[in-house]
């Protein structure tokens, strides 16, 4: 529709001031018979026949006043698209005095509130002409969370005894699976038999939900009676929309039971769905014919496993001669379904090229992109012609973060191509390289305090700093939101163990005479390393293999994105990069004292505080973008995930690589660093124990981690004390 494109898709920001002329002329145009206005900016109502207008004004500034406007100028049948125009339930009240000229109103993403919308239910239920309702997200623009309380007695009585009401959309409203199953027992109890689309679109639905619908198919098909599609009597349900729900196999099993008994559906759409038994939906026990449309344009492009049943239409059987009823299904949507997508679109191509990852990569990350072409040379430059101190750690300090960039960048894409558990290995190996390279750098040159430093600070800049943002900037576009509590409460689990494994060699150090204690302290510290090795091993086959559930996103929405490089270009820009990030880290280990003596800053400082940021720079980035899209078992893996990492990965490494070195590097970490590991632990734990967050939850771990920072910061100018001896 040219209307609809010139006015709600341009970017034109009507306000109250002018709507109310842009309405009045289009309504008069309408009035006035021009053919070309009837071709472009109309709609056959399906109750009557007869063509409406349709006036789309989403996205503009309206607000009530202007909502006000368009309800003083609709003076005959007209479909009203007023999509997130601000619209309060005063807009409302306004609009809703005009319903007996609405056919079609959509009032979605406006702040209209839960309560308003149930005067709007009963408008809709007492409308002859009403036809399609939408109010999809409605309440999030009035600083709500997406509600669930559209399920009211006035929608389910709109819903059994509305008269021409056809299409349906609640989406992206939270419906659990108890509301949403309301949602559709009403749709079964109907008393009329009219309604032809229902969508509930990112709702959150799960088995329940098929359960009803498996009612509802059923019931549909027995109030049409059986008879051949195309009767005048089939008048069921024909569109169902289920984008981006909990659906897994065994629900689809119950609702693929209820479809076999509907005889008028025409349109499935499960875009974003994964599961496997997905595919028998294509080899129904009966036929399948008038098959239109596949459309694999959304799907996500992930691996799936090879056993799939290559799909063809024409190989489908039919069931003649059996007392069922052919379903016509004529447009299905299974947009997940990557592998059949492949074997037979020849259009889809997924293989990646390396020029256009390099130049996709490039284009998406500029900065980082800028970072590395500047400061990887002037790292090696300031290094070779021997610059001050401070200059060489500036320089390979700003150098380390895209490398480690390009690192994790390398990884993932190898990733992607040898299967999820070689490819969670890689990523448990390769995720802390630089973190692994900074610790032989350091003990190379006999730096063990900053190399105990680094460690500690990057379990408590993944607990308190990373976190603490994904939790603030997470809570702060949703009120609250949910993640793995099972998932969570074994990565503390961890966590606790590493604070264990850390304290009781601390404390034992502190019993020991000082003739005594590097002789056995070491020991201690390097077998106890070795089965920390092995805790971490068992961890990583409990997080790929036995318990993969406990770490799954809870939102159901896994996007999974198209490598950028081929396997063997990821594995050479991965072996280059590592080696670049060595000399590297190489020269700032070698810069950091005369950076301490030049600006007076302490060993522990650059230790704890800025040596972490370097290493974990792009992860952190990727926690907190995930957690602002309301991905928090995402963000909990990259936080609390790669803190685990540090404490059962890279600090048992980090001793071994001291009795490699013959270093005194042990898991004497000092009394206050203990105090402080133990302290965020605990607050961490605390916070992720019941399987929600909120902004102030992420506010408290930022002020931890700021308060930290102070400490160590003024340290440096403080005489007479070291908080790396304190008892």
């Amino acid at each position: 529709m040219a209307f609809r494109t010139q006015l709600a898709q341009s970017g034109t920001r009507l306000t109250a001031d002018s709507v109310g002329h842009v309405a009045s002329a289009f309504m008069g145009q309408w009035d006035a018979g021009e053919e070309h206005v009837i071709e472009q900016h109309s709609c056959r109502s399906a109750s009557s026949g007869a063509c409406v207008p349709v006036l789309d004004l989403s996205h503009n500034a309206l607000e009530d006043a202007g909502v006000e406007a368009i309800a003083q100028t609709v003076v005959r049948s007209v479909c009203l698209r007023l999509r997130n125009v601000g619209c309060t339930k005063d807009g409302l009240q306004k609009l809703l005095k005009c319903h007996e000229w609405i056919v079609e109103l959509d009032v979605g993403r406006n702040p209209i509130g839960v309560v308003d919308v149930t005067a709007l239910f009963s408008v809709v239920k007492s409308s002859k002409k009403w036809e399609v309702l939408n109010i999809s997200r409605l309440a999030v623009l009035a600083g709500f969370e997406y509600t669930a309380n559209l399920v009211t007695p006035e929608m389910v009585e709109c819903l059994r005894k509305a008269p021409g009401l056809k299409d349906v959309d609640c989406s992206e409203n939270r419906l659990d699976d108890d509301r949403a199953k309301i949602i559709v027992e009403a749709v079964k109890d109907s008393e009329t038999d009219r309604l032809q689309r229902l969508a509930m679109n990112e709702s959150g639905c799960g088995i329940l939900t098929a359960e009803a619908l498996k009612a509802v198919l059923s019931q549909r098909a027995m109030l049409s009676g059986r008879v051949p599609y195309g009767s005048s009597r089939c008048t069921a349900l024909r569109i169902l929309e289920l984008r981006g729900n909990k659906l897994h196999d065994d629900c689809m099993k119950i609702f693929s039971q209820g479809l076999g008994d509907s005889i008028s559906l025409e349109k499935l759409i499960l875009a974003g769905y994964v599961a496997e038994v997905a595919v028998n939906i294509l080899h129904f026990e009966f036929g399948v014919e008038n098959w239109d449309v596949l459309d694999w344009r959304q799907q996500p492009r992930r691996p799936f496993k090879r056993s799939f049943i290559p799909f063809d239409p024409d190989a489908v059987e039919t069931s003649g001669g059996t007392d069922k009823e052919r379903l016509q299904l004529q447009c299905l949507y299974l947009c997940a379904m990557a592998e059949i997508a492949r074997a037979h679109d020849s259009d889809l191509d997924t293989s990646p090229s390396n020029l256009h990852g390099v130049l996709n990569i490039v284009q998406t990350n500029p900065i980082l992109s800028l970072l590395l072409v500047c400061f990887v040379p002037l790292g090696f430059a300031s290094h070779a012609l021997g610059f001050q101190p401070s200059y060489v750690f500036g320089c390979n300090f700003m150098a380390i973060i895209p490398l480690a960039w390009i690192i994790g960048k390398s990884t993932e894409d190898l990733s992607a191509s040898v299967g999820q558990t070689m490819g969670g290995l890689l990523n448990a190996s390769f995720g802390n390289l630089v973190e692994m390279l900074l610790v032989i750098a350091g003990i190379r040159r006999n730096q063990v305090v900053v190399v105990q430093c680094t460690l500690l600070g990057s379990i408590l800049s993944n607990l308190l700093l990373v976190m603490g943002c994904a939790f603030l900037l997470g809570g702060w576009f949703y009120a609250t939101q949910k993640y793995s509590q099972q998932g969570a409460s074994t990565q503390c689990t961890l966590l606790a163990l590493s604070v264990f494994s850390i304290a009781l060699p601390t404390l034992y150090a502190k019993i020991l005479e000082e003739t005594q204690e590097f002789e056995h302290m070491l020991q201690v510290s390097r077998w106890s390393s070795v089965f920390l090795l092995v805790t971490y091993a068992a961890y990583l086959y409990f997080q790929l293999g036995t318990h993969q559930a406990l770490f799954e996103d809870l939102s159901g929405e896994e996007e999974e994105e198209v490598p950028d490089l081929t396997p063997g270009f990821a594995a050479v820009v991965l072996a280059v990069a590592t080696v670049v990030t060595s000399y590297s880290t190489d020269f700032l280990i070698d810069s950091i004292e005369g950076t301490v003596e030049k600006y007076d800053l302490s060993q522990e400082f650059i230790g704890i505080i800025l040596l972490p940021i370097i290493g974990n720079a792009a992860e952190h980035y990727t926690a907190i973008t995930v957690a602002m899209r309301n991905k928090m078992d995402l963000a909990l893996g990259v936080a609390a995930g790669s803190s685990c990492q540090m404490a059962l990965l890279v600090t048992p490494f980090s001793v071994l690589v001291g009795w490699a070195f013959d270093r005194e590097m042990s898991l004497d970490f000092h009394s206050f660093q203990v105090a402080v590991l133990f302290i965020s632990v605990f607050l961490a734990s605390s916070i992720l124990s019941n399987g929600t967050s909120n902004w102030l939850e992420g506010l408290m771990l930022l002020v931890t981690y700021i308060v930290l920072a102070l400490i160590y910061f003024f340290e440096g100018a403080g005489k007479g004390h070291s908080l790396a001896v304190l008892d």
